[in-house]
């Protein structure tokens, strides 16, 4: 169900007598509409808008994976499977060394997204879930990484070859453990990016100049020992959102629910 755009015009079919004798009645009845228009894009039905397009609307695409049949999500079964069930989206992965994802079919430039991620099987430390952004196909992308040890990074991958654009760091915001809870967020402008968990804003260690980016505990050795709290890099100007796993050596089932996307502010 699409739901108009605050620009988008209301039409009425009515004479001139009728519009002077009912003028009162449609103006709340506009009223009316436009706080409804609002009402459903918060409870998660869609508004969606191609890049670039200016819009006056904040919200630009939201859902609560309530639709088994949704195609505007990729999905498919096996030991690699994305399922839309019981309102999320899980992703599952039973192949050693192997990552899985599931796109939503709508290009995007500028970008504020937002899940609530919950993993329910695997304890492998070194497994993986998160959000894909600027996806352009199953080997060009970035991906915003967290780890079952509690720790994230920022990845990514030129024709299948993945690098770190900011190492693996520990950060006490993240919830360890089978069935907790993490807030996942990823606010793309331009080429600058920003990255959250659970309403915190994290810090990254860019790798500058140097050929990798590096954490010694607290402390980042690359880029002339610079800390960050974004992340700037031109490779993909546009493309898919995603969410996805990575399997390191042990099944990983990752239930994300309340997908958000938000044109970012400023």
């Amino acid at each position: 169900m699409r739901v108009p755009a605050a620009n988008e015009p209301i039409v009425a079919k009515s004479g001139t007598k009728k519009r002077r004798r009912f003028g009162c009645l449609g103006v709340l009845l506009a009223i009316a509409v436009v706080v409804g228009v609002v009402y459903l894009a918060v409870l998660g039905l869609k508004a969606i808008f191609k890049p670039g397009v200016a819009n006056t609307g904040d919200v630009l695409y939201a859902t609560v994976f309530d639709n088994p049949a949704d195609t505007e999500w990729y999905q498919y079964q096996g030991a690699l499977s994305t399922q839309i069930t019981g309102g999320t989206m899980v992703i599952s992965a039973d192949t050693a060394k192997s990552g899985t994802y599931s796109d939503l079919n709508y290009i995007f430039r500028d970008f504020d997204a937002q899940v609530v991620a919950r993993q329910v099987a695997g304890d492998d430390p070194y497994n993986e879930y998160g959000i894909l952004f600027r996806y352009q196909d199953r080997d060009n992308f970035y991906m915003f990484k967290v780890r079952a040890d509690g720790s994230y990074h920022i990845t990514r991958n030129i024709k299948g070859k993945q690098e770190d654009l900011s190492a693996p760091h520990f950060a006490p915001e993240i919830a360890v453990g089978l069935t907790h809870i993490n807030d996942l967020r990823v606010v793309g402008k331009g080429d600058h990016f920003q990255f959250y968990i659970n309403g915190q804003l994290l810090t990254l260690c860019p790798k500058g100049t140097d050929k990798f980016s590096t954490w010694n505990g607290d402390q980042c050795l690359s880029n002339n020992k610079q800390t960050s709290q974004e992340l700037i890099d031109s490779t993909f100007p546009e493309g898919k959102l995603a969410l996805g796993v990575y399997e390191d050596a042990s099944a990983i089932q990752v239930a994300f629910s309340n997908f958000l996307l938000m044109r970012p502010a400023g």
